[in-house]
C-alpha cells in the first residue's frame, strides 16, 4: 500500500537558469532524475507550503531567503 505525504517542491530560477538537484540513484522514485528542490512537510507546516519549500531549500542547498 502507498503511503501518502504532504510534500512540497520549489524551482528557483535566475534570469534564465533554473537551480536543480539530482535525486539519488538508490531513491525509490525517480532515481538519478533531476528535480526542485524540496521534501515533506513538518506537521506544524501542513498549512504553510512556503515555509516549508524554505526550509527545504536551507537544508539541501544552504541558500537562505533576502
Amino acid at each position: 500500500m502507498i503511503k501518502l505525504r504532504n510534500m512540497a517542491t520549489a524551482y528557483l530560477m535566475n534570469r534564465n537558469e533554473f537551480l536543480l538537484m539530482k535525486r539519488a540513484a538508490g531513491r525509490n522514485l525517480a532515481p538519478g532524475l533531476w528535480a526542485g528542490v524540496g521534501g515533506h512537510l513538518e506537521p506544524e507546516e501542513l498549512n504553510s507550503p512556503k515555509e516549508a519549500c524554505l526550509r527545504e531549500i536551507y537544508e539541501e542547498t544552504g541558500i537562505t531567503q533576502e
